[in-house]
C-alpha cells in the first residue's frame, strides 16, 4: 500500500487535498496517508481484508496516529463498555467517571490525571463522537523505538467515507492540539 502525503498550512487545506484524493482511489479500503498541517503530522491508515483462506474471518481497521512531545506525562485510554470490561470493573478495574452519564455509561476510561481528562472531555462534540463510535480504542502510549509519546485512535472498521473520516479526524486533531498546544 502506497503512502500519500498532504501538506498545507491549515487543517482545512490539508483535508481538502486528502478528501479529494481518497474519493478518487480505486481501493480506499487499503489506504495510507500522512496529513501534515505544519503543526502536526497525522498518520491515517484504513485497511479492509475480506478474509478467507489463511487470513481467517477478515479484518477492518482505521488508525490515526500522531507524535506527542516526550515531556508529555498525561496518559489515558478509552474503550467501549462491553461484557469483558464490565467483568473487569466488577473485579476493581479503574473506570474514571467524566461526569456525563450518556458518555460514562458507554465507555471505560483509565487515566493518570482525572482532572485533565475531565477538562478534555468537557467538550460535548468530543464525547458525542466517541459514544457513537463502535469498536474503537483511544490511547496514548510510549514506544520502545523512540522516546516520543504517540496519540492513537484505532477503530475496528474501515472508514472510507470522507465525511465520516473528517468527523473522526476533527476529534482526533482536537485532542492532539489540546495535549500539545505548540
Amino acid at each position: 500500500m502506497d503512502q500519500r502525503t498532504f501538506t498545507a498550512t491549515t487543517v482545512d487545506e490539508a483535508w481538502e487535498q486528502f478528501s479529494t484524493d481518497i474519493t478518487w482511489q480505486e481501493s480506499p479500503n487499503n489506504y495510507r496517508a500522512v496529513i501534515n498541517t505544519g503543526k502536526y503530522k497525522v498518520d491515517l491508515e484504513t485497511v479492509k481484508s475480506v478474509g478467507g483462506g489463511d487470513e481467517g474471518w477478515g479484518f477492518e481497521q482505521t488508525t490515526f496516529r500522531a507524535a506527542l512531545p516526550a515531556s508529555n506525562t498525561f496518559k489515558f485510554a478509552i474503550t467501549p463498555e462491553d461484557f469483558l470490561n464490565r467483568i473487569g470493573k466488577f473485579f476493581g478495574m479503574q473506570d474514571v467517571k467524566v461526569g456525563y452519564p450518556e458518555f460514562d455509561d458507554n465507555v471505560l476510561v483509565q487515566t493518570n490525571d482525572e482532572v485533565r481528562l475531565k477538562q478534555l472531555f468537557a467538550d460535548e462534540t468530543l464525547r458525542t463522537v466517541f459514544q457513537n463510535l463502535s469498536g474503537y480504542s483511544f490511547h496514548i502510549d510510549k514506544t520502545d523505538q523512540t522516546e516520543e509519546d504517540h496519540l492513537h485512535l484505532v477503530i475496528q472498521r474501515a472508514l472510507t467515507n470522507p465525511a465520516d473520516l473528517r468527523r473522526v479526524f476533527s476529534v482526533f486533531y482536537h485532542v492532539l492540539s489540546t495535549l500539545d498546544p505548540r
